[in-house]
């Protein structure tokens, strides 16, 4: 019996083990042998820390004595794979429960014996080597992965290059780019899928502790492992026990399938979730108004690098000229969301107060901007500390000596003092200095004092965690602060507490404002940051960017498109003039609140940290598309794409639009379609919106799998409809720069 195989098969999949090595041979759906690659990989991968801080990465094949144990519990099979080894007292035990009746395998890993010199820094199991079926190896498979809103993989190689790979497990410092959760990554879910099945991978976490959500390609490309890297500090050093699941699934559908069982295990486990937008008391109102956000620096010329001098918007009320024209050219309330308006430094964390040019400048712009019924917001950076600025000779260093501020400061595994996030010297970076650990009581309240600075001047929107993507928090192994000498769910608590205290004390002073930061916030965090700056296009350098974080958060947030940081970069105007418009029709449907960056003479640009000399995209074009799709959000439209929850679409048919990258980019190109499209439902209505963001008529048909009656909307007031009965596929032309609506009966 030891030496045969662990089987165990229901009608929704096959799961083997290796009754030798513990390790997943195969797991898939029935009679889909290849789905995942077998035997390759260790069942578990432990990180092991020395008081020194020195790392020791263990694996299951480290282990000389394995034993499993089966049983069944009524439809329940339960089965512990056990690792041990002579002259050691670690004992680690991966559990998967196995329901008769569901599509997931439910896992958890103890550890016992831990050497009193050594702590357990993370975990990483089950591990699971999948078949790289993606179209660069002539498939058809599809990998989502959650960073920036999520994403879809075709290929590996945009990504990773060629190899040697680097490990891509997440270390301190990070550079808030990486599969951080709850961070950039703002869910906690993977899925890989093809025409033949799929596999979910999940943490369903609800304590939503630390971890590094990703994946990393075999040096062949051949595969690849999904990743769950789960933070384990705690104040217990000798033992450690998973009380969560990893899920490990079969489907058959693609990244919105995948989503769905994320959504229904969060609804009904994750008690950190909001009222729905709609209900929430503290949706402030303009962000019902639907207004459009308008972005730009103070000082400068586009960058946020080098000399930044005052500019034409500098004082603030020299913009009140372009905040008028575009508000008219839009029909709709603005926003005005400065960038580079500290007194301190620009992007030099964490004091901010006063703005520059004095509180009686930024005042009187701030009246002005009200009285025309428009709102006003700041941008920030985070829980960072600065040394010195790399733009201006602003400096904290005697400050920091001073008041012997290290004691704040987030320290790494071995005592080292770092930051990475927008760190390096003049030219190369914004500033020198720091992260400041938030489970301390002097960065929170730190914190705290320079938002109640910047709510009790009027301002209505505070960005002040831009920076941490997704309200990211630093990670912390200094247990001399009081905390564990490991990340872990504590990190999350710590975080959770300080953006709650934020939002609690602005709704106290001015219930109208809110507060937000840089890409969607994640899970546990959308209670207090209920409008923040999205960053789906830091996708299109590997992949295409999917609206995962709508289609499971939608109805609790809504956020803006965002200032679309460095796209300039990637993609090639001359090739695509175009993209600006597919960008802004894909946050259309999204759901999100409209955005622009401006350049100078008040014109709109590409993107955020896009030279003023460069030359910009059609004025009139882009003006004419943001005009008519935000009339959708604030008549029509407004239910569905402001509250409404994200349905999967009924297929669509229509040309394609080519994306152009610039030279020297991992891709040369990406295939959209022309026409973009998004199902929503608010209440008992369900609607699909079809958007054509090209300069010219789009022809498109809609299959709806059967016949039911619609009503076709084609104008954002409602005024133009056609009731359609029986209708299997509507075929349909769409005018430039437009959407329509077509509502189920």
């Amino acid at each position: 019996m030891e030496n045969q195989n662990i089987i165990v098969k229901n009608t929704f999949y096959e799961l083997t083990l290796d009754s030798k090595t513990g390790s997943i041979q195969q797991f898939g759906p029935p009679g889909v042998p290849m789905l995942a690659a077998s035997g390759s990989e260790p069942l578990f991968i432990l990180s092991m820390r020395d008081n020194d801080g020195k790392q020791e990465l263990i694996d299951a094949t480290q282990f000389d004595k394995i034993r499993i144990d089966r049983q069944q519990r009524g439809l329940d099979t339960l089965i512990d794979v056990i690792f041990s080894q002579n002259g050691s007292p670690l004992i680690v035990t991966v559990s998967a429960r196995c329901p008769e009746n569901e599509p997931n395998t439910y896992w958890r890993i103890a550890v016992q014996g831990i050497s009193p010199d050594k702590y357990l820094e993370w975990t990483d199991t089950p591990g699971t080597r999948i078949i790289n079926d993606l179209p660069e190896n002539n498939g058809k498979g599809e990998i989502f992965w959650p960073g920036h809103e999520g994403c879809v993989i075709d290929a590996m190689k945009p990504r990773y290059g060629v190899p040697p790979f680097q490990n891509d497990y997440l270390t301190y410092p990070f550079n808030g780019v990486k599969g951080y959760y709850p961070g950039a990554c703002q869910m906690q879910f993977m899925a890989y899928y093809n025409e033949r099945g799929g596999i979910y991978y999940a943490a369903h976490d609800p304590s939503h502790g630390p971890k590094g959500v990703d994946f990393m390609p075999t040096e062949d490309m051949g595969s690849f492992h999904f990743f769950l890297q789960v933070f384990c500090g705690t104040d217990r050093r000798d033992a450690y026990e998973q009380d969560w699941d990893v899920v490990m699934g079969v489907f058959n559908g693609d990244w919105m399938t995948a989503a769905e069982r994320y959504r229904d295990w969060m609804e009904t486990t994750d008690s950190s979730l909001p009222k729905k937008l709609k209900d929430n008391p503290r949706c402030p109102e303009w962000l019902k108004e639907a207004p459009v956000v308008l972005m730009y620096a103070v000082r400068g010329d586009g960058d946020d690098k080098g000399e930044l001098p005052p500019n034409e918007y500098f004082p603030y009320e020299n913009a009140m000229p372009t905040v008028t024209r575009l508000s008219k050219s839009f029909d709709s309330k603005v926003m005005s969301l400065l960038m580079h308006w500290e007194s301190t430094a620009p992007w030099a964390p964490p004091y901010v107060w006063p703005p520059y040019g004095g509180e009686e400048s930024l005042r009187k712009y701030t009246d002005m901007l009200h009285q025309a019924g428009h709102t006003i917001g700041v941008y920030c950076s985070g829980v960072a500390w600065t040394q010195t600025s790399s733009i201006t000779d602003y400096s904290q260093e005697e400050k920091f000596e001073r008041e012997g501020l290290a004691e704040e400061m987030c320290l790494g595994p071995s005592g080292e003092m770092k930051a990475s996030i927008c760190n390096g010297p003049r030219g190369q970076g914004q500033r020198l200095g720091y992260e400041m650990c938030i489970a301390r009581e002097w960065p929170r309240q730190t914190v705290l004092d320079e938002i109640k600075k910047i709510v009790g001047s009027g301002i209505d929107y505070i960005q002040y965690f831009d920076q941490n993507m997704g309200a990211a928090a630093p990670l912390c192994y200094n247990a001399a602060h009081g905390h564990p000498g490991a990340p872990g769910p504590w990190l999350t608590r710590a975080m959770q507490s300080l953006v709650d205290d934020a939002a609690d004390m602005i709704a106290e002073i001015n219930p109208q404002a809110t507060l937000g930061c840089e890409s969607g916030a994640a899970q546990p965090y959308l209670r207090s940051l209920m409008f923040s700056d999205l960053r789906f296009n830091l996708q299109f350098i590997y992949g295409k960017a999917v609206p995962a974080y709508a289609f499971l958060f939608h109805e609790y947030v809504n956020n803006f498109m965002g200032n679309q940081v460095c796209t300039n970069y990637w993609l090639d105007a001359k090739k695509s003039p175009d993209h600006l418009l597919f960008r802004t029709a894909y946050s259309f449907n999204a759901g999100d609140t409209l955005s622009v960056v401006l350049k100078d003479g008040g014109n709109i640009h590409w993107s955020w940290v896009a030279k003023w000399d460069i030359p910009g995209p059609d004025q009139e074009a882009i003006s004419t598309m943001i005009r008519n799709l935000n009339a959708w959000r604030q008549n029509a439209g407004k239910e569905f794409l402001l509250f409404g929850r994200m349905l999967k679409p009924f297929p669509v048919s229509c040309d394609k639009y080519i994306l152009h990258y610039t030279a020297g980019q991992p891709r040369e190109q990406t295939t959209h379609d022309s026409v973009l499209s998004a199902r929503w439902q608010t209440g008992e209505r369900k609607a699909q919106f079809l958007t054509n963001y090209l300069r010219h008529e789009q022809v498109v048909e809609i299959d709806f799998g059967k016949s039911i009656n619609v009503t076709l909307t084609h104008d954002a007031e409602g005024k133009k409809q056609e009731k359609i009965n029986g209708c299997n596929k509507l075929r349909l032309t769409i005018a430039p720069l437009s959407a329509v609506m077509i509502e189920e009966n």
